[in-house]
C-alpha cells in the first residue's frame, strides 16, 4: 500500500458509520425490530455487524432473507424505529472532534459520503457537533435515488466541485471501514485510507486495494497531516 503524498490532500471525505461514529447498537436494533415486525428470523446480535455499511437494500436482502419485492416495506419498518431511537443509540469514536478540528486548523476541507439516508447523516452529525465543521454532506436518498457507495461519492465530488471551481479529484481522499468505500473511491478516481477502528477486517480493506490503513484517529491526524 503506497501512503506518500496522503499529507498533501486537501479534501478528506470521510464514511460516518464504522469511521467517524460506533452505531452498530442503533442500527443492529433497528433491524431486530425489523425482524420481529415481519415475523423473519433473528440472527445472534454478534453475526450481525457484517450488516453495517452497506445499503440497508443489499443487507436486507442478502443477509436477512428479506424478500427483493420486500425491501423497500422492510427499509420503512427499520425506520420506524430507527428514527425514534436508533440513530442516537451511537457514540463517537475516540479522538474524532479533536481530529476533525485539527484538519480544520491545517486549512482541510471536510466532507462525509454515507450510505446512510442523507437526512439521518445530517441530524446525527448536528447531534454530536460534527455539522459545523463539514463543507459538503452526502448520503443516500430516502425513496430511492442514490444509494450505491461509488454514486454517492461522485455526488459529493461533484458539489465539492460546484463550491470550488479549481478543486480537482486528485486533491480529495476517501477515508472509511468497509471496502464499499475503498471500492467507490478506485471507482471515482480517488484516493483512500481504510480504518481498523470500524467494522471491516484489514482482509477487506487490504484486498480491496486501499492506499493506507491506520489503527486509530491519532494515526489518522498523522497520515493526513505530517510532510514525509
Amino acid at each position: 500500500m503506497k501512503n506518500t503524498c496522503l499529507n498533501e490532500k486537501r479534501v478528506i471525505i470521510f464514511d460516518l458509520d464504522g469511521t467517524l461514529t460506533e452505531s452498530h447498537d442503533g442500527i443492529i436494533n433497528s433491524t431486530i425490530y425489523m425482524l420481529k415486525k415481519r415475523k423473519l428470523p433473528v440472527p445472534p446480535r454478534n453475526e450481525m455487524f457484517k450488516m453495517i455499511g452497506p445499503p440497508l437494500k443489499e443487507s436486507f436482502a442478502n443477509l436477512f432473507g428479506v424478500p427483493k419485492a420486500d425491501v423497500e416495506e422492510a427499509i420503512k419498518d427499520y425506520r420506524e424505529y430507527y428514527t425514534e431511537k436508533g440513530m442516537f443509540e451511537n457514540n463517537l469514536y475516540s479522538g474524532i472532534p479533536e481530529l476533525l478540528k485539527s484538519l480544520i486548523d491545517k486549512g482541510k476541507n471536510l466532507a462525509v459520503a454515507t450510505s446512510k439516508a442523507e437526512p439521518y447523516a445530517i441530524e446525527i452529525l448536528k447531534y454530536f457537533g460534527l455539522w459545523k465543521y463539514m463543507t459538503v454532506v452526502r448520503g443516500s436518498g430516502l425513496n430511492g435515488g442514490i444509494s450505491e457507495k461509488d454514486e454517492v461519492l461522485a455526488a459529493t465530488l461533484e458539489d465539492l466541485k460546484k463550491l470550488d471551481e479549481s478543486f480537482e479529484k486528485s486533491e480529495a481522499v476517501m477515508i472509511g471501514d468497509r471496502k464499499h468505500d475503498i471500492i467507490g473511491a478506485k471507482v471515482n478516481g480517488i484516493s483512500s485510507i481504510g480504518v481498523l477502528f470500524g467494522y471491516g477486517s484489514r482482509e477487506e480493506l487490504e484486498s480491496s486495494g486501499a492506499d493506507a490503513l491506520v489503527a486509530d484517529s491519532e494515526e489518522l491526524r498523522n497520515i493526513l497531516t505530517t510532510k514525509v
